[in-house]
Parts: C-alpha cells; structure tokens; sequence
C-alpha cells in the first residue's frame, strides 16, 4: 500500500522513479534493462496482432477495436518511446538534484529554511498527486475490466435457470477487448470468453502501469516547465528589486523577461507537447469514435 507522504521528503521524484524502475529505467547507469520489452511483448501479442490479423463479426465491432487499438497504441508504444530515449529524462533528474543539494545544504542540526521547507512541502504534495492518480486510474481500468465480466456471468447464469440442463442459446457476450483473440471463440464460448478475460486482465495491469508511468514522468514534467517560468518572473518581481543598484536591476529585468516565455517541449519543433494537447486528443479521438458510430 503506497503512502500518500514519500519516506524521504527530499527525495526527487521517488514514485516516479519506483515506477520507472519496473521497465529497467536506473539513474545511476545508462545501461537500460530488458523489462521494458516484455511490456512492449504484452502490446503485441494481446493487442496488436489480434486486432489486425483476425475479423471483426461486424463494422460497430471493428470500430470499437480500432478505437481501443489507437488508445493502446498511445499508452504502450509512447511508453516505450520514452524509455528508449531515457538519456535525455536522466540528465532531466540529475540537474534536479543538483539544484536540491544546494538547497538542502543545511545539516540535520540545523532548522530548515525557507526555500528547503518550500520543496519539501512541493515534493510532499507531488507525491499525494502521484499516488491519488495511480488508484484511480488503477480502479478505473478495474471496473472497465469487471463490468463486461459481471454483465456476461450474469447473463450465463440467467440462462441456465430458463435452459435448465438443455442446450444455452440466448447468452449475451460483453466482451473485455473488441477482438478475436486469434482462433480462440471468445464470441461464443464460456471457455474462450474466460481465456480472453484473463488476457484482457493481464493486459489492462500492464496499461494502467504504462499510462501512470507515462503521466507521472512525461506530461507532469511538461507542465512544471511550463509554470516554473512564471512562477520565476512573479518572484523575482516580488522581491523588491528597485531598492538595488541599477546593475542588479537590469539583471533582474532580463530574468523577468526571460521567465514570461513559456517554456515548452515540442514535437519535430513544431507542436507543443502538454496536458492541454493530451486532453484535445483525448476528446477529439472520442469524438471520432461517436461519429463514426452514428454511421453504422
């Protein structure tokens, strides 16, 4: 059970980290681990081959298993992406932690200032975020794997009572994943259905570990870039610069100046990559998916 508080309140980043660390990421080598291919492994043998090589029963079926083929593509490959360029995320944490060595420079006797009290009330609030979203998205994905599950079990079981010991006819499959999972009747069978059920569970822990991953290390750091600036031309503005000498002043002016440009990360140099874009590929995929089902 993972504690709202981190164990160390000067860690960097330590839930991140913990998370990084199951696909082999480490800060202290360059060497990266071999975990990560067995999430990439999962993606294509549970997802990939199956919604492409293998029919759909009808157009509303294969609308739903492009759909989820997209979305898993998002989670499972831009995971990978970002592990295979992990040199430029480790340089990211070490140039963190210089900066908090020379903030925490006080020793254990001694009372903690200002700015070490600020971070360590940061950190503590990051890693509350951190852990918060890790149990939702964890039970979300929970009940979007049980739902089917229970709608269909109890489907079986209301069949029984009326067939008795005769022959099921009328079961309603609710299937996990919009698939055929390779020649496996999981449209059909109570067997097949139970197999895939547990693939999709497998599958589903390891989505849910890639997308918080994925969050926690990529897009939560976008977003502090991008506030870090301005919280850094407010404060320097606040510190009552114009009692100081007119060199100062021009100092603190050009870091004003420079801490209003945002500061973004950007793909091929062109679009700006932040929680704002994730949310308008979200909506505007759903959006997709709703139009094209007004089709059928």
């Amino acid at each position: 059970m993972e504690k709202l508080r981190p164990e160390d309140p000067k860690a960097v980043m330590p839930y991140a980290k913990r998370l990084l660390q199951l696909s082999g990421f480490r800060q202290d080598t360059e060497q990266l681990g071999t975990r990560i291919y067995l999430n990439l492994f999962i993606f294509v043998a549970a997802i990939l081959v199956p919604k492409v090589c293998f029919p759909y029963p009808d157009t509303e079926a294969m609308i739903r298993g492009l759909s989820e083929l997209i979305f898993f593509t998002n989670i499972f490959v831009g995971l990978f992406c970002f592990i295979a360029q992990h040199r430029h995320y480790r340089e990211l944490l070490n140039t963190i932690e210089s900066f908090v060595n020379i903030v925490y420079h006080t020793s254990s006797q001694q009372p903690e200032s200002l700015s070490e009290r600020t971070l360590i009330k940061l950190n503590v609030k990051i890693n509350q975020i951190s852990v918060v979203y890790c149990y939702y998205v964890a039970v979300a994905a929970f009940a979007y794997w049980i739902a089917p599950c229970v709608i269909t079990y109890l489907s079986i079981h209301k069949e029984q009572d009326i067939a008795g010991n005769g022959t099921m006819h009328a079961i309603q499959y609710y299937p996990n994943l919009e698939e055929s999972f390779y020649w496996l009747d999981n449209r059909t069978s109570v067997r097949g259905y139970a197999v895939l059920s547990v693939v999709a569970f497998i599958t589903f822990i390891f989505a849910v570990y890639s997308q918080t991953t994925k969050l926690l290390t990529i897009l939560s750091t976008i977003n502090d870039l991008a506030t870090t600036g301005t919280t850094i031309s407010r404060q320097m503005y606040e510190f009552q610069w114009e009692r100081h000498r007119p060199a100062v002043q021009k100092m603190v002016a050009m870091v004003i100046v420079r801490g209003q440009a945002r500061l973004r990360i950007t793909a091929w140099g062109i679009i700006p990559i932040d929680l704002e874009l994730f949310a308008k590929v979200v909506k505007t995929s759903y959006t997709v998916l709703l139009v094209l089902k007004d089709f059928i």
